[in-house]
């Protein structure tokens, strides 16, 4: 057992150990990220969408729940990509940029 204070020398196995569990909890927020919007888009579409809840949607039910999943994605993509560029600039110009 080392010394307090003592350096501790990790092996290569706890380094593989430790990507391993940094990447799966990488793929877990992926998921539950990829599960949130999918809920959102649900919420939002169904309610614009769907009338009254039928056996089956009709073709104008259809067409709107593609459309409107489509304007959400494209939607949040143009923002999360615009958030990005801003948050990049004012990161860069921080001193001295525009306000």
């Amino acid at each position: 057992m080392a010394a307090i204070g003592a350096p501790v020398c990790f092996g290569t196995a706890y380094f593989a150990l430790l990507r391993a569990a940094t990447q799966f909890v990488l793929e877990q927020q992926a998921k539950s990220q990829l599960t949130e919007l999918t809920s959102q888009i649900t919420s939002v579409c169904w309610d614009k969408c769907i009338g009254t809840p039928g056996r089956t949607l009709t073709a104008r039910e259809e067409a709107c729940m593609i459309d409107c999943t489509k304007r959400f994605l494209e939607t949040t993509k143009f923002i999360t990509t615009r958030f990005a560029h801003k948050s990049g600039a004012s990161v860069g110009s921080s001193s001295g940029g525009r306000y």
